[in-house]
């Protein structure tokens, strides 16, 4: 386990020399991961383990190999598989699960009643099933077929529910298995005949052709990227913080200064239903200026509408604003007359190509508004609707490539939402939010994430009552440091308070040496001098009335 530990911390940096995070095993078994770099925020992190040895992730849960979770998020993931394999249960030799979650579109965990079509995409017509037992050759044995042949089940997904596949599967093993949709959103088999030979079950997905088309879900615990917003009523929400060097994201901020590198040559996809419902696959190119690539070979110059040049924006120029730009214009993608879009993708770099771009981006903030909220993360306001139609996920083309080139290339990327692991503690505090969480835990009973073990529901993302304290313990230090704050403010002002005092005393003193007057001296000092004026003029009045008449 030290091992995978240091792997860890050599993944993020960590040196002989010199340690960036600190990864430890906490006494609950789980993945500890502590960034040591005071005030950062961007810690992030998914891990996966299995039996097998492939490049693309696809290619590894169509393979049949065991894949080894250890971040779960009950997150709509993406419909990209066409064939999956079930495996053997680890606690159970004689039960098959398949490596894949059965929820609706919605997020709804199936039930018997549940249709087929509301699970897998909307291009899958035909779900084809092979099911078989082995004999003690090792050849395959179909139950009531006189002839070893591995022959398909068929079942038209838009006429057919969780309960026919059940009953299909069941009638194939000769009713001597049990089929149940579990809690945690897979297929699990279980076969009652253990002393008969081993079963195989394999699912895969056909088109109106009868072609093998992607249309089941990944697992939603081995995804990472390829997730869906979280959605709630007329908003949809990202999970992952957009945070710059100097602090969290705003529309100004450029998609560099976030993926700490060159976006140069990146393509991201873009998968949505718009804001009518209808799905879309689009991509934001950022290669020779930024694109936004849409159906039928359009191509929409990345505009920047605040300046007056008609030229697009240079990958590492591209803001945030211009990428929530881009997904406004493909959220209200159906109700647009699509000759607009090709008017703009022919004749770009052009005063009017630019006009038009921006009257797509008035026409969609009419129908919804996408915005970074104040923790960083992107925000979709359905304008239209109280309970949106919308869903939206963006990844990385590479964002599957496992290959020796991609994982030595180390290239920057982006991502806006993700199964990532749990964010226990962070220099920021909303403190309401945060507290708020808490005391959901500890409503709902969970004392650490997990706790609920492999159950599907939003609370597979609770820190749980074990990291509730920790945070507690963060929040009650942050707002002593606050109270110490106030209160070494609060004797800033006093000692000001007191110079202010002294130095009024002072001028006061100053000012009455200077302009004061003691009335009674003054009065009296006046009056002398009064008298002595009168006294004077009376000695020289008698003086000017002497004469020698007079004398004589």
């Amino acid at each position: 386990m030290s091992d995978l530990l240091d792997k860890i911390g050599h993944a993020y940096g960590n040196t002989s020399q010199n340690k960036v995070v600190d990864v430890s095993l906490n006494n609950w078994g789980q993945i500890e991961i502590k960034n040591l770099t005071p005030g950062s925020e961007n810690l992030d992190f998914h891990l996966i383990s299995s039996d097998g040895d492939f490049d693309d992730l696809d290619a590894l849960r169509s393979s049949g190999k065991r894949v080894t979770e250890y971040v779960k998020s009950a997150f709509v993931t993406d419909r990209s598989l066409s064939q999956v394999k079930a495996i053997q249960s680890m606690y159970n030799p004689n039960a098959l699960e398949v490596p894949s979650v059965f929820v609706t579109k919605d997020n709804v965990l199936a039930n018997k009643n549940t249709k087929l079509s509301e699970i897998f995409g909307d291009k899958v017509e035909t779900l084809k099933i092979n099911a078989s037992r082995l004999d003690n050759t090792g050849s395959i044995k179909i139950p009531n077929l006189p002839i070893y042949l591995d022959i398909p089940i068929l079942l038209d997904v838009k006429n057919s529910t969780i309960k026919d596949l059940k009953d299909a599967i069941k009638e194939r093993f000769n009713n001597e298995v049990d089929v149940e949709v579990e809690s945690n959103g897979r297929l699990r088999i279980i076969d009652n005949a253990p002393n008969q030979s081993p079963i195989s079950f394999a699912l895969s997905t056909l088109d109106a052709k009868g072609l093998e088309v992607a249309g089941i879900p990944t697992n939603n615990a081995s995804e990472y990227q390829k997730t869906y917003f979280n959605k709630e009523g007329a908003k949809l929400e990202s999970n992952v913080a957009q945070i710059a060097q100097n602090g969290v994201a705003n529309g100004s901020t450029q998609l560099s200064e976030v993926s700490r590198g060159s976006l140069e040559k990146s393509v991201f996809n873009m998968k949505l239903n718009d804001v009518n419902g209808s799905f879309l696959e689009a991509q934001m190119i950022l290669d020779n200026g930024a694109f936004l690539s849409l159906p039928n070979g359009i191509k929409i110059p990345l505009y920047d509408p605040t300046t007056a040049d008609v030229q697009v924006s240079k990958p590492n120029e591209v803001t945030y604003r211009q990428l929530m730009d881009a997904m406004s214009i493909a959220l209200n993608y159906s109700n647009i007359d699509p000759a607009i879009y090709q008017q703009i993708s022919d004749n770009p770099y052009s005063k009017e190509s630019k006009e038009q771009f921006i009257d797509l981006l008035k026409q969609a903030k009419g129908n919804l508004s996408v915005n970074l909220n104040e923790d960083g993360k992107i925000m979709i306001q359905d304008n239209m609707h109280s309970n949106t139609k919308m869903q939206f996920m963006l990844f990385d083309k590479d964002a599957n490539d496992f290959s020796q080139n991609a994982l030595h290339s180390d290239k920057p990327s982006l991502k806006l939402n993700a199964n990532n692991a749990l964010v226990i503690d962070k220099p920021s505090v909303n403190f309401f939010d945060q507290l708020e969480g808490v005391i959901t835990s500890v409503r709902k009973g969970i004392y650490r994430p997990d706790a609920l073990g492999d159950t599907y529901s939003s609370d597979m993302r609770n820190l749980g009552i074990q990291n509730g304290i920790t945070l507690i313990d963060h929040l009650s230090d942050h707002i002593e440091k606050m109270i110490a704050k106030n209160g070494a403010h609060g004797k800033a002002f006093e000692n000001i308070i007191r110079r202010n005092e002294v130095l009024k005393t002072q001028v006061q003193s100053i000012r009455g040496e200077t302009t004061g007057t003691d009335m009674a001296e003054t009065y009296n000092k006046f009056s002398n001098l009064t008298n002595n004026y009168n006294a004077v003029l009376a000695s020289t009045n008698k003086i000017n009335n002497l004469s020698l008449t007079k004398y004589l």
